[in-house]
């Protein structure tokens, strides 16, 4: 009777094993699909507090939608294809020696963290897919060719 009992626990450990091992699998299936679910949405959250922030801080010389103003345009496919996250970030933490641009980033003296920096430039990147190509917009005052 006592070896009967357990045959009996030594199965039922095994079933419940072999449930826990499907159980996980399933479960790991499913994460990417829930990771890259949450990774679009830190990605929404940092592009609308970048919008926001961008408005607020940088519209009035770069213009609404990145077009130019008093200061040189963001939203240009050249601008946005050949400089990296890295060299915008610095550019608006350290601002531009000689112009109007100063430092925004607080380890410069500036109002904006780190974390906000990469929100306004996570931001100017929304604008690459549809940026117009301003080397063949004819500027105030050029000949035409």
């Amino acid at each position: 009777m006592r070896r009967d009992n357990s045959t009996r626990l030594l199965v039922a450990i095994l079933v419940l094993s072999l449930l826990i091992l499907v159980a996980f699998q399933i479960f790991i299936s499913q994460e990417p699909a829930r990771i890259q679910a949450v990774m679009a949405a830190d990605r929404r959250e940092l592009i609308a507090v970048g919008s926001k922030l961008y408005e607020q801080n940088c519209a009035a010389c770069h213009g609404k939608n990145g077009e130019g103003v008093d200061a040189p345009a963001l939203n240009s496919r050249q601008f946005l294809a050949e400089t990296r996250d890295g060299v915008i970030f610095n550019l608006i933490a350290s601002g531009v020696p000689g112009t109007e641009m100063p430092a925004w980033s607080q380890t410069y003296g500036g109002p904006l963290t780190d974390e906000e920096l990469r929100q306004v430039v996570a931001y100017l990147r929304t604008w690459e897919p549809t940026a117009p190509d301003l080397s063949k917009v004819e500027k105030p005052g050029e000949a035409k060719a």
